[in-house]
């Protein structure tokens, strides 16, 4: 009689144990992230100079159609200016497109922190892309790649972002603190407010035409641009430095070795760059103008 009630209470309370043990073992001993745990966006920012929008559309065409895999989890297209209706057809059927307002994010950041972190034409693409990866809906995103419209990779965009997806850091770009011999005649060194006061090796510069940020690390900046009203500057000064500043929590990684041509000016073009100077496969190139640039770099048999 005891042996049966003993085989009855097992065969009752035995699968709850069980759950329940499994429960409590997936705590103590969680699996190790995988790729495919990793969430990661693509965020195109396009500015509200219409007579670009042939070229704009290229690159949406382009960045986007070289996206759609289980390694990128969403395609954001981000703008400024009115609402174009190719913003959502093509090849970005199934793009978030966000409006970016310079009334909106100088309020959301303050005056002081917005007119100096949003740069010299005062662009609201950027500002409001981090603070797209901030916001509680997205907090399943680990990391969003941020470009502009007048950057051509050659080759997939694909390929750049799977050299990445396994890699941690919170800030992959082009540092240029070191490449150029005049850091501290920059322009926006004198203008950045947060990096007065801090020790040379701190001041990082980095140049943002296409880059990779962790979500936690876009929540740390925000949070701090926008409940400070004395401590901002140009996006390509602030970023680098402030994660420098916070090196204990937060890592960067040069985007160096992915960069054939990357400047302010001028644009990679036929009459600024000589004809001789081969094109190297699978590298980024900034700033390009000109629609039948940007098709050759993005199309043509490139050398290998």
């Amino acid at each position: 009689m005891r042996k049966r009630r003993a085989r009855e209470l097992t065969k009752r309370w035995l699968p709850l144990v069980l759950v329940c043990g499994s429960f409590l073992f997936a705590f103590l001993y969680p699996l190790p992230q995988t790729k495919s745990s990793v969430h990661t966006v693509v965020i195109l920012t396009v500015g509200n100079d219409t007579k670009l929008d042939d070229l704009h559309r290229l690159a949406r065409d382009t960045v986007f159609s070289n996206t759609r895999s289980a390694r990128i989890s969403a395609q954001v297209l981000v703008y400024e200016g009115k609402f174009r209706p190719w913003f959502n057809t093509s090849t970005a059927d199934d793009a978030t497109v966000v409006q970016a307002s310079r009334e909106v994010e100088r309020l959301r950041y303050g005056s002081h922190s917005f007119e100096l972190f949003s740069g010299i034409y005062g662009a609201s693409v950027k500002p409001r892309a981090l603070r797209w990866l901030t916001q509680p809906d997205q907090a399943w995103i680990d990391f969003g790649w941020i470009i502009e419209p007048d950057v051509v990779f050659t080759g997939s965009w694909q390929t750049l972002f799977e050299k990445y997806e396994s890699d941690s850091s919170d800030l992959i770009a082009f540092n240029t603190t070191f490449r150029y011999s005049n850091k501290t005649a920059w322009n926006h060194w004198p203008s950045c407010t947060y990096c007065r006061g801090l020790p040379n090796w701190c001041k990082q510069s980095a140049l943002l035409p296409a880059f990779r940020i962790s979500r936690n690390f876009a929540a740390a900046a925000v949070a701090h641009l926008s409940t400070s009203t004395r401590s901002s500057g140009h996006h390509e000064a602030f970023l680098p430095t402030f994660l420098t500043v916070n090196s204990d929590t937060f890592s960067f990684r040069d985007l160096g070795p992915d960069v054939a041509y990357m400047r302010w000016r001028p644009a990679f073009d036929f009459d600024a760059v000589p004809r001789l100077s081969p094109i190297r496969r699978d590298a980024l190139y900034h700033p390009v103008k000109s629609l039948e640039m940007y098709r050759n770099l993005s199309q043509a048999s490139l050398e290998a």
